[in-house]
Formats: C-alpha cells, structure tokens, sequence
C-alpha cells in the first residue's frame, strides 16, 4: 500500500467543542490535498464542510451524540437527519454505552 491507497482509508477528524470556521476549512483543505476518504465533524460545520469538499471526492461525515451517545434515539434521529439534510454523507453515531452494557436492545 502506497501513501495515496493510505491516505484514501483515512478519516481526517477535527471534533473539537471550540472548532472554528477557519480551522473546519483548513481541515478540508488538508482532506483534499492529502487525499484523505473523509473528513468528520461536529454537526455544526457539516454544511460548511460540505460546501468546501463538494466535487472533491472527499466525503463528510457527521458526528451525532458525542462524546457519550446518552442521548435518547428520538434526539439521535434528530442530529443524523439534519447532517444528512446539511450535506453529511456519512454518519458515525456514539452507542449508548450504559445501554449496552446493561443489554437494553431498545
């Protein structure tokens, strides 16, 4: 595998609570010129993202219910929806950890 055939299996993340403008451009343009397959974000900037990726070959992704995935399905549904109607063409959804482990399949 060259560096290329890398860089297409990676995900450039950027999920800081403080993130800006410039840095979500900055972050996609690292995706384009590097390659990467995705880059995935706060919900927030996916329309920007979005907008700055479009034609590029590089996909966005939307992060729902980070960092926990606490937040109740009806919530959850909400958030994928609006990253997908935003421009998301991925979307990585946190598991609800205490769920699991107590084995509510609901």
């Amino acid at each position: 595998m060259d560096e290329k055939e890398l860089a297409g299996c990676i995900d450039h993340t950027l999920l800081s609570a403080t993130a800006t403008s410039g840095q979500i451009k900055q972050l996609c343009e690292e995706a384009k010129s590097y390659g990467f397959a995705a880059v995935s974000i706060n919900p927030r900037w996916v329309g920007l993202a979005a907008e700055q990726l479009h034609g590029s070959g590089v996909k966005v992704g939307g992060v729902v219910s980070l960092p926990f995935g606490a937040d109740l399905t009806k919530i959850k549904v909400a958030q994928a929806k609006e990253c997908i109607f935003a421009g998301a063409d991925e979307i990585d959804m946190v598991a609800d950890l205490a769920a699991i482990i107590e084995g509510d399949l609901k």
